[in-house]
Parts: structure tokens; sequence; C-alpha cells
């Protein structure tokens, strides 16, 4: 009798007109004091970062420190290498044909650059400068392998093109390459042809988190230009293919130091300005961007003195810039690889060069790296020194004629992702009734539950802090916070109905903050009987971080892309445990809670914004909900991953969750529990119209009609603020109708 209550209530508000919007006075819906146990609440989540790795740090440092011999260090390096293939998700692509092609030729009498064109895999154009001797001796010469930094001109900056200029003078063959989103190879063009943007790190980012979303790595991708570069080199008539050597400055640098593990064929390796601690990163707001994330390499235990370790026993020279402050981090990476090759016979072999110098590749750099080339590719310690050198303009380095070869041939990284994605993601059809329901649904399950990856949770419920009782329009408010983990809480806002029986309740997540509406929503609901706990999961609301950095002060795409926010999410990938599945695994624990009071008579999800996907990941794993609402949250995964910018953090990203399913398949398996999907949104944030929102969630359409639930399912688009609370009224009784 109460239930019908409750349903004939909402059902007269829905056809009623829209409520006041409550209007709280300044701080009367704030949970958390200020002080005591709560006063780190805008640093919370990065305290919490700062604590996880250091355990891991202690093993893998006991681990280290117990070769003693080449026995000890192959099983090691064995573990080792299996770890990094996994973080960054190899297997490389299969081989192909490089369809390499001259495009044009700068002859400068004692040496010449051609305008190379390879195919690293089918259709993604590499563009390239191949730097020839022509000293007339007729001989083999050492092959150098040369990937950017972050330059936008990559190939054609200056510092870039002077190295190369250099070492050919000194009998090197140099291929040196514009990498993905830069030089000529931007991605991202605005519908007049004129590039979206000109920082390498915002078009990096943005291609990479879609990738994260199919547990694919852009590094990967980059990795992959570099070795086919090598295959290049080595089918070239004047290299001599048992002396590849490779070198790269800033994200080149990194790109040396990622794939010198991975490429026996690298037999010296000089790595400039990238080395760092990164164990030491986690919540100190230091980024770089999406491709220099391993996801996972804290647990997998992968360090950047790791990957020179996997350099032994091959020459290794590592120079860093110390302008801006000491490199405490590097110099750590480099005395533990030197310990091991100095530990297994082969001093000497592990060479640090620090310069006063800024971050760049500046002639005292480019110098240290010809002489070392020279020292074990010549066995010469003379004539190192750079000449003057006769630079070319840059667009006489151009491969294509415009600058831009996508705006001539070839396949963009945007369209590669596409594709990518429609290739990982399972195909499922709408699952039957019984036992076919129930093996989709446990299968569903466990897919969301991998790539989650959280820890199962406690058998106690968590803590609740009491914090007082407020009064908003008649309802009574009660203040609680809630200890998710042992540095994680939560504070709530529980809107109780003027009724003193049981009532059903809604626990609402929502990205801007629990009373971001000053509780216009809940007080509604509470008024027709039902009530709401609306959460600040962590990061949300009253524990949002606190201090903004130096890139969200410049906004737009940079503040996007490599923010706090962003940098937050990465030390989440770095754990193997996003900031995504933290936020799941709080809606879990607040369930958990919310289960032991006795008031309770049935429970829901719904998530606004951000928290629209992670009331529907809960939901999918949770038993017994009553239903699932999301309110102006991103429709797919799969909107991300289509070419185009997108609008999102990657906070708001699952990595690896398109192995596993989408929106659509979650959404099914909760299955006769009343679903509704109200204002989504597609990449841009943009309101998709209701046709366009329903052909996305036709699976899910289709599943519960299978299961005889069809109409437990809706799809509403509201053009007004009125028109969006009726259809969560109208949700909220038929989710609890008796």
């Amino acid at each position: 009798m109460k239930r019908l209550f409750v349903y004939a209530a909402l059902t007269f508000l829905c056809l009623g007109a829209p409520l006041a919007a409550a209007e709280p006075q300044p701080g009367q819906l704030d949970v958390l004091p200020a002080e005591d146990f709560f006063a780190d609440q805008a640093i919370m989540l990065s305290k919490h970062f700062q604590r996880q790795p250091q355990e891991r740090i202690w093993q893998r440092d006991v681990e280290l420190a117990r070769i003693r011999s080449e026995d000890d260090w192959q099983a090691y390096r064995e573990k080792l290498l299996a770890n990094y293939k996994k973080a960054l998700g190899l297997p490389f692509p299969e081989r192909t044909d490089l369809a390499a092609e001259c495009t044009g030729v700068l002859d400068r009498g004692s040496y010449r650059i051609e305008k190379i064109v390879y195919q690293s895999q089918p259709g993604i154009m590499v563009t390239a400068n191949l730097y020839v001797p022509q000293d007339g001796s007729g001989g083999k010469y050492p092959g150098i392998v040369f990937p950017c930094g972050h330059w936008h001109n990559a190939k054609a900056a200056i510092e870039y093109h002077s190295c190369a200029l250099d070492l050919v003078l000194k009998g090197f063959v140099v291929l040196l390459f514009d990498p993905i989103g830069q030089g000529e190879r931007c991605d991202y063009f605005k519908p007049d042809g004129s590039l979206v943007t000109e920082e390498p790190v915002i078009e990096h980012t943005l291609l990479a988190n879609p990738l994260f979303l199919m547990g694919r790595h852009l590094m990967t991708l980059r990795l992959w230009d570099t070795v086919r570069g090598i295959d290049y080199l080595q089918s070239r008539p004047e290299v001599d293919p048992e002396r590849i050597g490779i070198t790269g400055n800033s994200g080149g640098g990194t790109v040396t130091l990622h794939l010198v593990p991975l490429e026996d064929r690298i037999k010296v390796a000089v790595p400039d300005g990238t080395v760092g601690a990164p164990d030491w990163d986690l919540g100190q707001g230091g980024i770089g961007d999406g491709e220099q994330n391993l996801p996972g390499r804290v647990p997998l235990g992968i360090s950047h003195a790791d990957l020179m370790l996997l350099a032994f026993p091959r020459p290794y020279r590592l120079i860093i810039e110390s302008r801006g402050g000491s490199r405490t981090g590097t110099r750590q990476s480099w005395v533990e690889a030197n310990w091991l090759y100095e530990s297994l016979g082969q001093p000497g072999r592990m060479d640090l060069v620090e310069t006063e110098w800024p971050h760049g590749l500046f002639k005292f750099s480019r110098e240290k790296t010809c002489q070392w080339f020279l020292r074990w590719f010549y066995g010469r310690e003379t004539g190192w020194e750079e000449p003057e050198l006769k630079t070319e303009k840059e667009a006489d380095l151009w491969c294509s004629k415009s600058g831009q070869i996508l705006r001539e041939r070839g396949k963009s990284i945007q369209v590669y992702i596409d594709e990518q994605a429609q290739k990982i993601l399972p195909v499922r059809e709408a699952p039957g009734k019984g036992a076919a329901f129930e093996s989709y649904r446990d299968d569903i399950r466990k897919g969301a539950a991998e790539a989650l990856n959280n820890p199962p949770l406690p058998e106690a419920a968590p803590r609740m802090v009491p914090l007082g009782e407020v009064e908003l329009e008649g309802i009574k408010v009660e203040k609680f916070a809630l200890y998710s983990e042992d540095d994680i809480y939560l504070p709530v806002l529980m809107f109780k109905p003027p009724s003193k029986d049981k009532f059903p309740l809604v626990v609402l997540a929502d990205s801007r903050g629990k009373a971001s509406d000053g509780g216009a929503l809940a007080v509604a609901l509470a008024r027709a009987g039902v009530g709401v706990a609306a959460v600040d999961l962590r990061g949300y609301g009253e524990t949002s971080q606190a201090e903004n950095s130096e890139r969200d002060q410049m906004g737009g795409l940079m503040a996007q892309t490599l923010g706090a926010q962003a940098s937050l999410a990465y030390d989440g990938l770095a754990l193997g445990r996003s900031v995504f599945a933290m936020r799941v695994y709080d809606i879990q624990r607040t369930l958990q809670y919310l289960r032991t009071r006795p008031e309770l008579s049935g429970l829901a999800l719904a998530g606004r914004g951000g928290g629209g996907p992670l009331a529907l990941y809960a939901a999918t794993l949770e038993k017994g909900l009553a239903g699932v609402l999301l309110d102006s949250s991103l429709v797919a995964w799969r909107e991300l991953t289509r070419p185009g910018v997108y609008s999102y953090n990657f906070i708001d990203f699952l990595p690896g969750a398109l192995k596993y399913s989408d929106f659509p398949q979650l959404a099914a398996a909760c299955a006769p529990a009343r679903v509704r999907l109200v204002n989504a949104l597609d990449a841009r944030m943009e309101p998709l119209s209701q046709k366009a929102a329903e052909s996305a969630w036709a699976f899910t359409g289709a599943a519960y009609r299978a299961q005889g639930a069809g109409g437990a399912f809706a799809v509403a688009s509201a053009a007004t603020a009125a028109a969006t609370q009726a259809a969560w009224l109208d949700w909220a009784a038929k989710a609890f109708k008796p």
C-alpha cells in the first residue's frame, strides 16, 4: 500500500507543474567540516595516489638488489619484458609493404637529403628525410633512426635538422621522421583545412585516450613507425644493417627509451631529455602527454630505470638538461641502470651527460650525441665537434606538396582508431530469455569487472560519520560521510520523504557535485515519497581537486587533455585502476551502507554528467536494483573513437572498456530493471536527438523486448529543465511501482 502511494504521488507530480528549484543558504548543503579529519578534502585524491606505489617500489628495489649474476638478470629481464609488453598492449601490428617512395632530393655535394614517404601500416604515411653521405668511399655507413620530440615542425625543427646534418657529415645515414600529429603528419583539421592545434601534446593526447579505451597505446604506434624506419634503413644499400643506432630528444628521447628494450637491431642508443623517476610522480601533478603513460606500470613494476636496464649490455648514453632544476629522479634511474652494467662486467657502457642548457637539442647535446656514436660505431674519440652547418628552409624539407600529407593522401590515425574499435568491440546479439540471458549477463558482468579492476568489496559496510541535519523546503536532509577506503571519504546528503515509514531511495552521482542544482531534483523526489542519497564520489564536489595546473590556466584543449584532472586520470592508469573504476567502487560502497538502513524499501541508481556511466557500471554489477537513469551523459564509448575532436576529459574514460562491451550492452544486462537514458550527449557534449539516441541504444531496446520487458526501457530527449525533471519523476514512479 505504501509503494502504491509513492507511485501515485510521483505520477501526479509528473503530470502537474514542475516544482520550483530549492534555494539553500550558502554552505547549507556542504557536508564536510573544513577541519580535523576532513581538512584535506581538497587534496584527498592526490594524497591517495601518493600512497599507492610505495609498497611496489620497495618490492621492485628488493628484486633488483637480488641480481648477482647473468642468470639472475635473465630471469628478472624475462619477467620485466613480459610486463612491459603487456603494458604496451603488444604484439606489434603485422609487417606490411613499406611502399617507400622518394618525392624529391636535395643534393648538397658531400651529402644529399632524400624526401621519403613510407607506410608503417597500410595507408599510414610516415614523412621522413633521409640524410646520406656522399664522400665517394663506396662503403656502408651506420644507420641512425631519429624520432622527433614535441616540436610542431618536427623533422624541420632547426635543432633536429642540425643534428642530422652533423651526423651525416660524420659518416652516418640518418632517417629523421615526423611523428604522428607533428610536422607533415598532423591529424586534426578544421573544415577549412587549417589545423585544429599546433600543440603536438594536444594531438597526441586526443589520439591516445580513445586507444586506451580499446586497451591499445599510442606509444605502440609511435614505436612501430620507428621499427619500420629501421626496416627502411636496413633496406638501403648505403647502410650497414649490423650498425643501427637511435637517438631522439624530448618526446623522441621517450620513444628511444621505450623502443630499445624491444628492438635488438639497435646497437647504440642516445636518449636525450626524457628520463625521470615516474614512480614518484603519482599525485604530484606531473604528467606527460597520453603516449608517455604506461597502463599498470606500478603493479607491473616498470620504471624508467627498468627500461634503461633492458638496454643491457648495449652502449647507452643518457643526456639530460638541468637548467630547470636538479634532476634527482633522472640520476636515480641512471644509477640503477649503471649499477647493473658495472655489476655484470660492462662498465663504461652506461653513460650520463648532464647539461645546464634548457630543454632542447642544443649544440652541446648534439655534440655529445655524435661523440657517442663515433666512439661505438667508428672507434673514434676525436672529430665530434659540430662544424658550421648550412641549414635548409622548412618548406624545402617537405615530402608533400602542401606541407600536410593527409591533405593529399593517406589514412588519418583517427580513422585508424575508428577501424580498430569496430574490430575490438565484441559483436553480440540481443540475448534470449532464461539461461541465454543469464549467460549473457554473467559475461557482461565479468567483462565489466575485469575492465574496472577494482578490489573485492569488503564484507563490512563502510564506516559512517554523522555530520548533522538540515531542512530544505520542508524536507529533512541528513548529512554524513562514508569511508569508501581508509583514506577516501564521501560526503552524502540524504533527502528524506516527509513520511517516517519505509521509503525507496535513489542514489545520485553528479559529476558537477551532489548539490549542483541546489537540491531541487532531490527535493522534488522526496516530496513524492522517494528518498535521495546525493553523494560526492571521490574528486567530485567537496572533494574536487583544489589546485589547477598551469595547463588548466591555458584553458581549451590544453586544459582538457593535460590539466589537473587529466593528471589524476593518468595516475589511475599507472596504477591499473582508473579514477572511473574507483568512482564505481564508491557507488557500490554507498549501496553497501544504504542496505543496512532499515527504513529503505528499495534502491535505484542515477547519474548526471560524468556520473551517468558510473551509475550504469555499478547497476550492471549490483543485484536487486529497481533501475538506473543516465542524464546528460555520453551516449556510448564508441562515440569517442570516431573521427573528430571530442570534449571529454580522460578522467571520464575507462581504459580497456571496449574490449568487453559498451553502454548499450551494459544496460541490456540490467533487464528487467527500469533503464532510462535522458538527454544523451555526443562526443562534443552536444545533445543528441531522441532518434539518434534510440539508434545508439537499439541493442538495449531489442534485449528488453526479448525479455518481455520492453516498457522498462526508454529514451527521452527533454528540451527544458522542467521536462527533464518530469522524466526523472516518471522513471522513479515506474521503477518503484508495486
